[in-house]
């Protein structure tokens, strides 16, 4: 069993740069029969909220719509972890919520997305199937290599402890 220990001061800056050098950010849902949903989407940031632009012609979106659980991965590539046993990873257990066109944080959602992914954004939003949602955080854990697990337990950046297996 994991317990929890002061976290290093760095961690919440070792994130943040970690998840501003990420473009997309992989989404597990589950479906209504019970299946898991997994797809993929760029994301931005937004005050504390990971914000996507996707397709309701993806399993996850109606997923998403249907106010279902959300879990995310933001993982390193490939060819920038020096093993693939320690590849830095950012897990997230989230809420999502969807942000109809017509409220005033859609369009600080599409500046959002359009900074970071530029003008795709513009034709992404201009067809009726895409959704806008703020995905919260819950909880957070970030793995950056072999007994480095820091956990957010209520999602904030600013609230990570480190676990370390408990021995015996």
């Amino acid at each position: 069993m994991n317990r929890p220990q002061q976290s290093e001061p760095k961690v919440q800056d070792e994130v943040e740069q970690f998840i501003a050098s990420a473009n997309s950010i992989v989404i597990s849902t589950i479906s209504q029969d019970g299946c898991p949903d997994t797809g993929v989407a760029p994301f931005a940031m937004l005050d504390e909220h990971f914000v996507i632009l996707v397709s309701e012609l993806s399993a996850h979106t109606k997923n998403l719509m249907a106010g279902r659980a959300v879990s995310a991965l933001i993982m390193a590539d490939d060819n920038r972890a020096a093993n693939a046993f320690a590849r830095p990873r950012l897990s997230l257990q989230m809420s999502a919520t969807e942000i109809p066109r017509d409220d005033a944080k859609f369009a600080r959602l599409v500046d959002a997305l359009r900074n970071r992914h530029g003008e795709t954004v513009e034709l992404l939003v201009s067809l009726p199937d895409f959704h806008a949602f703020a995905l919260t955080p819950r909880q957070i854990r970030w793995i950056s290599g072999f007994a480095k697990t820091y956990i957010s337990e209520n999602g904030e950046l600013a609230n990570f402890r480190a676990y370390k297996a408990k021995s015996g």
